[in-house]
């Protein structure tokens, strides 16, 4: 906020200075490092015409997770601006489900390929010299990079962010829908993932009423489409989807819990023989999944399409006596 009030004239003309000075400090301090291009890739590609994303936030898989755009910060960063709707268009068509369009000191982030209009695909706002901190810090969450590594999910507010114009100082931004209560934060567990032993039971398992959604056996039309939120399995236990990677990890705790798979088990095979699940990162070879993800004791591998995610996640239902037309997706 300082470096805004005190330098303001340089960010509104020049976007280089933008981003060494407000954007690259904000990605810094919420994990990203980006000297480290396994983590952001700068001037990634996206197709046609020499477009490229400004940064490219990476999954361990070095599949882009979000994009990032900067603009000077005389850019009007809003649901209406055109400069949203430009960045919208050259993304749309990319393999990544995000972009976060910021000048600086407005930061929104977008579901690119999500329908409706803009100001239903925007998924979370906040602006740096928002008198309210908690805004700030809320919205900030949503670029964590431990958000992103984890499978805890975080719940967080969407605020309205005015234009933000040269020379004008806006209003504060509220919340959408002022007369409900916001939506509680689920905060995560703070220390790196080697230093966290088997999670509480309290793993965002619900027992809710949701919609009966589609059945995981009739569940095709994955690629390019927005992940689906929740996943239903018999007796009305739900849990939270929002990523394509969350189908296996979900599926994996409803059947921990519900004594349907123990070590005893292991290695979870497809058919085919593919290891599904297994108590050590390996496959049928003996070579090392390819992108590991550890679930408690238990083992997948998160390297996988949107549709492939859903079909090995039928696999691993089915390999442990589930029928996939008993589990929903919402």
């Amino acid at each position: 906020s300082e470096k805004i009030r005190r330098h303001g004239d340089v960010f509104r003309s020049n976007e280089t200075a933008t981003r060494y000075s407000l954007i690259d400090p904000v990605l810094s301090a919420l994990g990203w490092d980006l000297s480290d291009t396994s983590q952001v890739r700068p001037e990634f590609p996206l197709g046609g015409r020499n477009r490229v994303a400004d940064y490219a936030m990476l999954h361990e898989t070095e599949r882009p997770q979000f994009f990032v755009e900067a603009k000077n910060l005389d850019t009007p960063i809003n649901k209406d601006s055109s400069a949203v709707e430009q960045e919208i268009n050259y993304t749309i068509r990319s393999d990544c489900e995000y972009v976060v369009i910021t000048n600086g000191d407005t930061w929104e982030a977008y579901r690119p390929r999500a329908s409706g209009d803009l100001h239903e695909r925007r998924t979370t706002a906040f602006r740096i010299t928002d008198e309210d901190r908690r805004n700030t810090v809320m919205g900030m969450l949503w670029l964590w990079r431990w958000r992103w590594e984890s499978a805890v999910p975080v719940d967080l507010p969407v605020v309205d962010v005015p234009n933000v114009s040269s020379g004008h100082r806006t209003s504060t931004p509220h919340f959408e829908n002022t007369t409900q209560t916001p939506r509680p934060v689920i905060w995560p567990d703070p220390r790196p993932r080697s230093l966290i032993a088997d999670p509480p039971p309290r793993s965002r398992t619900e027992v809710a009423p949701v919609s009966t959604g589609t059945a995981l056996s009739e569940f095709t039309d994955a690629s390019g489409q927005v992940p689906p939120q929740t996943m239903k399995f018999p007796g009305g236990v739900t849990k939270p989807l929002g990523k394509w990677n969350r189908f296996q990890i979900a599926a994996v705790e409803w059947l921990v819990e519900s004594g349907k798979l123990n070590e005893a088990d292991c290695p979870l095979t497809s058919p085919r023989g593919t290891h599904l699940v297994h108590t050590s990162p390996l496959k049928q070879d003996g070579k090392s999944f390819t992108a590991p993800m550890p679930k408690n004791q238990y083992w997948i591998d998160g390297h996988a399409s949107a549709g492939y995610h859903v079909t090995r996640t039928r696999d691993i239902l089915i390999a442990a006596d589930v029928d996939p037309a008993t589990v929903f997706v919402v």
